[in-house]
């Protein structure tokens, strides 16, 4: 807690991110006694990133501690890629545990606060377009990661992707957003370095003027959802 607020207070974080590895379905359990603490003396945003659990329920429980956004990194959605690349998740868990606990946690949570995480560069960009609009059918959004090789890995001599083909990519990651209205960007001050956000999609829209009413009524969602969330904020610091 000693971190979290001396981020607060430091550089006025909003949102406080748990992110864990596989512990065979008890990741939310590990999580809860943080969850709680956090949520009871700062009130800021809390998301949580774990691999999918078999009990669904445990989502609703979830939902009861505070959690505000869930999101799952699928990696790939090409099911022959996604066997190849990711041989643990293929074999403890599969593809279709990922696909099913983001629609339930979509319905459960409401659109717009929960994601699914791909990596770019390691299907075909079509895939990852397939991912991107398979989320937003059930009111999820997509992060995307760009793959790049690292030394000392199994994929250290996979080519990173070229440029050209990322852009179909990122412009379908925002647009689908405005097609199903599905809001994005609204929380204050989340930047992240390691993946895109939705709403950084914007800057390769082809026809921003299609759009401008639905990206003017976003802009009005996230203006009233600041005032809200700092006013809330200053009766507890």
């Amino acid at each position: 807690m000693e971190t979290v607020k001396a981020a607060r207070k430091e550089m006025g974080i909003t949102f406080v991110h748990f992110n864990t590895g596989y512990y065979e379905g008890k990741e939310l359990d590990i999580l809860e006694p943080y969850i709680k603490t956090v949520k009871k003396e700062t009130g800021l945003l809390v998301g949580v990133q774990c691999p999918p659990v078999p009990d669904l329920k445990k989502y609703d429980h979830l939902k009861e501690l505070g959690v505000d956004h869930v999101s799952f990194c699928i990696e790939l959605y090409n099911p022959e890629r996604f066997k190849e690349v990711c041989p643990g998740k293929y074999e403890h868990l599969g593809q279709k545990m990922y696909l099913d606990t983001i629609e339930y946690c979509s319905r459960l949570f409401g659109k717009g606060k929960v994601s699914g995480e791909i990596i770019a560069g390691l299907e075909p960009p079509e895939d990852s377009i397939k991912a991107i609009e398979h989320f937003a059918n059930v009111g999820a959004f997509a992060t995307v990661c760009v793959f790049r090789p690292t030394i000392g890995t199994a994929l250290e001599n996979y080519p990173p992707p070229n440029v050209e083909d990322m852009i179909p990519v990122f412009r379908r990651m925002y647009e689908v957003c405005l097609e199903k209205n599905i809001p994005v960007g609204i929380a204050p001050k989340i930047r992240v370095s390691l993946v895109l956000l939705p709403f950084e999609g914007i800057y390769f829209l082809e026809d921003k003027k299609k759009w401008w009413h639905k990206i003017a009524l976003m802009n009005l969602m996230k203006a009233f959802y600041r005032t809200y969330f700092y006013t809330k904020l200053a009766f507890r610091w």
